[in-house]
């Protein structure tokens, strides 16, 4: 009768001081097991608390809840994946939906073989089967336009979370190092990936001064045919301006590794 709560509404005796971010309070267990559950849904948000309540009071009543069929919900996850990775293996399809059932998305890949929505492909070099929508490979009638933006990367973001497929695809060997002792990182605390062109051009580390409204370039680390480039650094400081516009930053500054990088990018901030 209450309404939507947070886990912080409920009274506990439990006095444990609690270590990191998955060390949940007895309440907030409950509750997020009713989520898994389909019994309670997430009805608002309140810097970043979660306020859970009744599935009945938060889902709308047009809404289909009928459980899927296997082979509407192996077909589903399999077309999620792909419009997310473009091409992938059966093993990328799994780790992707946190090692989903095998034999599930092998079966579903056989129908939508069959029904022609997607095909088998090979990759140069690499032995496994990728799988990708046909109308994807059918596209060869629409002339192609090379993307010259540049993307700064966000370490969880869909296209690369999944290192290994990095790895394998693009010879791209990234690991976030935020989670590993000062003295073993290379590159730094939090370097986000370059993309340009379809390929990884390299990694930037950066830092937002809150206090002073500076974005500051701790690091740059590119590869080697990129160093020279005029037009990648241009790109590149496009790319950069909007990040510090994302971060609400005024100006941007430099770090102290890397100087001679700091010096070609400069000109063009």
């Amino acid at each position: 009768t209450e309404g939507a709560l947070s886990p912080k509404d409920f009274e506990s005796d439990d006095q444990k001081k609690r270590n990191g971010w998955w060390d949940w309070k007895p309440a907030k267990l409950a509750l997020e097991l009713l989520f898994w559950q389909g019994r309670l849904m997430i009805a608002k948000r309140v810097n970043f608390q979660k306020y859970y309540d009744l599935t009945e009071r938060v889902l709308p009543p047009e809404i289909e809840t009928k459980l899927p069929t296997q082979k509407e919900l192996s077909s589903f996850w399999i077309r999620q994946g792909l419009k997310v990775l473009g091409i992938a293996t059966l093993n990328d399809l799994s780790k992707y939906y946190y090692h989903m059932d095998k034999k599930l998305l092998q079966n579903g890949l056989r129908t939508l073989i069959k029904e022609n929505e997607i095909r088998e492909i090979n990759v140069e070099s690499l032995s496994e089967i990728y799988y990708v929508f046909t109308k994807t490979l059918n596209k060869t009638d629409i002339k192609y336009q090379e993307n010259t933006r540049a993307y700064i990367l966000s370490p969880f973001d869909n296209f690369l979370i999944n290192r290994s497929r990095i790895k394998k695809l693009f010879g791209f060997d990234y690991a976030i190092e935020c989670y590993l002792p000062e003295a073993k990182r290379k590159f730094g605390y939090f370097s986000l990936p370059l993309l340009w062109k379809g390929d990884f051009a390299g990694l930037i580390e950066m830092k937002a001064d809150r206090a002073e409204n500076k974005l500051i370039i701790k690091n740059l680390v590119l590869e080697k045919n990129l160093r020279d480039d005029t037009v990648f650094y241009t790109k590149l400081s496009e790319e950069v301006h909007r990040f510090k516009v994302f971060n609400n930053c005024e100006t941007i500054s430099f770090g102290n590794r890397n100087l001679q990088l700091f010096k070609k990018l400069n000109p063009y901030l």
